[in-house]
């Protein structure tokens, strides 16, 4: 069936999906608000049961109501973590004060709060947090990467990750998010979070925490690749070495998929991307779709640092149906996921797979070689469906016809300045 057949039943299937996700909420919180503080000195109870799965946003330019739900859900996570738990959490940019009153309000009922951020994060939320946790080295403590820096890699921290040794009924809980806590991202942007508790996969993302938090001072950038399998998860974390498509990890991931011949079970893969601008990325996009998938496509951004862009060229009338942008100022797509449903193919050999690949990771150079970043795949129906109610009733449905030109989003307005869509994509992506 074709994506446009899809559209009306996905997205009703795509709310009542989400709707378990919220149905169990001991918090009130008033996102919306300046200071929710109130909101974040809650005492955690026992009884509660995190939501787990993923959640997303919807910016207010495509219906509000949706707005807040990553924001909201990290406060409920935070303000239900008992005392003698641990939050760790990795973010690149960092301004919504309400989750770090959240932070706070953990620390002071006695949660361990350890926090790293880019150099960039805003300073007055950085002070909130520095003068609200108790900063002892076995304790509560805020890190910046070095400037101009990520903690391991030479370009940025641009991960949005947080950790819980326990939330409510749950041990070892991730949350791996494409959403930085800002304004834009909760109001302006298409973001997606997915909540997991496996001892595993969170172990893995410690590792990963306690590698860049031992490299904060470090004056010399480096390269931390990994690819950790934990159950039905598989944790990539970045910057990878190298200079050609051969250590390109989504590259690498493209070229498992071998498209079934049955019409009826088609392999289908959906991109909704902050940024597309790895040649390779999207030559192998196309060369699936000539292989008989259905392959589909939403962004934001192509490869407009580049004079004479190559992307554009690649992609344009070779892909599945129509290819989208979400150019507008106020409905940029800032996830950064892929689907992968093998039909009557096969992935890497393994049949009857449906993947899922989310977190950070932008499909752009730096995403690969320079940034700290994280990308997870994810192996199962239940999520699976999530993300293609998503896209299919969301960003693909939202977001208008891809002119075959515009490679950039529209510049952005924070107060008087206006930035351009390279100022907002090194600094908000």
């Amino acid at each position: 069936m074709q994506i446009t057949q899809l559209l009306k039943r996905k997205a009703t299937i795509s709310a009542l999906a989400l709707a378990p996700l919220f149905a169990v909420v001991p918090v009130t919180v008033h996102a919306a608000t300046p200071d929710a503080a109130g909101a974040a000195h809650v005492t955690a109870k026992a009884a509660y049961s995190p939501p787990l799965g993923a959640v997303f946003n919807r910016p207010s330019a495509a219906g509000r109501g949706a707005e807040n739900a990553i924001h909201d859900h990290l406060i409920r996570l935070i303000a239900n973590t008992p005392a003698r738990a641990s939050i760790r959490v990795v973010m690149y940019h960092f301004s919504e004060r309400p989750v770090a009153d959240a932070l706070v309000a953990a620390d002071d009922r006695g949660v361990n709060v350890q926090v790293i951020l880019d150099s960039t994060a805003a300073a007055g939320v950085t002070d909130v947090l520095r003068r609200g946790l108790s900063s002892t080295p076995a304790g509560s403590w805020v890190r910046k990467c070095k400037a101009r820096k990520g903690c391991i890699g030479s370009g940025i921290n641009h991960n949005k990750f947080f950790l819980f040794t326990k939330v409510g009924d749950k041990n070892k809980v991730v949350v791996q998010s494409s959403a930085n806590m800002t304004f834009h991202n909760r109001t302006s942007y298409w973001n997606n979070a997915v909540t997991i508790a496996h001892g595993g996969l969170y172990d893995a993302y410690v590792n990963y925490f306690n590698k860049l938090r031992a490299n904060i001072g470090n004056t010399r950038p480096g390269f931390w690749y990994t690819g950790t399998t934990a159950g039905p998860y598989k944790l990539y974390t970045f910057p990878r070495n190298g200079s050609d498509a051969r250590t390109d990890t989504a590259v690498n991931v493209l070229q498992n998929v071998h498209c079934g011949k049955n019409p009826n079970l088609k392999t289908r893969i959906r991109v909704a991307q902050h940024q597309v601008s790895r040649d390779a990325i999207a030559r192998e996009l196309v060369r699936l779709k000539k292989a008989g998938c259905n392959v589909y496509l939403a962004f934001t951004h192509l490869d407009f640092n580049s004079s004479r862009p190559a992307v554009p060229g690649i992609i344009r009338g070779r892909l599945s149906g129509t290819i989208k942008q979400c150019r507008a100022a106020n409905q940029w797509i800032h996830s950064k996921y892929m689907t992968i449903e093998t039909g009557s193919g096969d992935y890497a050999g393994m049949r009857n797979k449906k993947f899922v690949f989310t977190g950070s990771h932008n499909f752009s150079n730096p995403a690969l070689r320079t940034n700290d970043e994280t990308w997870l795949r994810i192996d199962g129906p239940a999520i699976y469906r999530q993300y293609e109610n998503n896209f299919d009733g969301g960003v693909y449905k939202a977001c208008p016809k891809w002119d075959g030109r515009s490679v950039k989003g529209a510049p952005q307005s924070r107060g008087a300045a206006l930035l351009s869509p390279q100022a907002e994509a090194d600094t908000d992506g």
